[in-house]
Order: structure tokens, then C-alpha cells, then sequence
């Protein structure tokens, strides 16, 4: 995806959230072809995809230095977004520079319990 200006940030994806973001939006445009509108709407990759959207484009540039967002050492530089939409278990983690006004969307990361299957995005 090419960068995109949003609120004032110029936003990037590092390639392995653009692959990440490139397969979820390839499966979400095929569950609409597949599916009625009720259930595509209902289906957890709809909602994802969704929650992402909003999270990038809304929450985050509001103010990627707030302290919801920022880790904490040695990773202080790093930000996530967690809950605010995203499914529970989600985590967006992000780099955001202040004066270039630049933000970098880097990784969905998806924590797994001992014993789920792993999941590839």
C-alpha cells in the first residue's frame, strides 16, 4: 500500500504489516462475493479488517504519543494499539516520529495461547 496522509500524518506500512494488511483485505473481498450481507458484516475478518482501518486512519493519529500507546522500556519508541476494536488478542504495534509527522503501522501481532493453532494473517 502507498503511503496515505491522514490528520496531518503521513502514514506508512512496513512490508510485513503491508503483507499482513494485503491478505486480510484479499480475504475480506472474497467473503463479500461469497457472502450475504448480514453474515459478511458478522465475519471476524470483516470485523478486523474494520477495527484496523478505524485504528489507523483515526485512533492512532490523534496522538501516537499517548501514553494507552507507548511501551515501556527498552521499547519506549514503540507503540501499540490494543482493544479499542480490534479483537481482544490483537496488538498493532506502530513507530511514530514527531517532527516528519511520519507514522509506521510495522506489525499485527496476535499473542497464542498454549495449545490454539497458528494463525497466519
Amino acid at each position: 500500500m502507498s503511503p496515505f496522509t491522514y490528520d496531518g500524518w503521513t502514514i506508512f506500512f512496513y512490508p510485513l504489516f503491508n503483507e499482513q494488511w494485503g491478505k486480510l483485505f484479499n480475504r475480506v473481498r472474497v467473503l463479500k462475493t461469497k457472502l450475504n450481507k448480514e453474515d459478511f458484516i458478522k465475519h471476524p475478518d470483516v470485523k478486523l479488517l474494520k477495527a484496523l482501518d478505524i485504528g489507523i486512519k483515526e485512533k492512532i493519529p490523534q496522538d501516537p504519543f499517548a501514553s494507552h500507546f507507548i511501551l515501556q522500556k527498552p521499547l519506549h519508541k514503540y507503540g501499540r494499539l490494543k482493544k479499542m476494536g480490534l479483537p481482544a488478542r490483537y496488538r498493532l504495534f506502530f513507530r511514530a516520529f514527531k517532527e516528519q509527522k511520519i507514522i509506521i503501522i510495522l506489525w499485527l501481532g496476535f499473542p497464542r495461547k498454549e495449545g490454539d493453532k497458528l494463525f497466519h494473517i
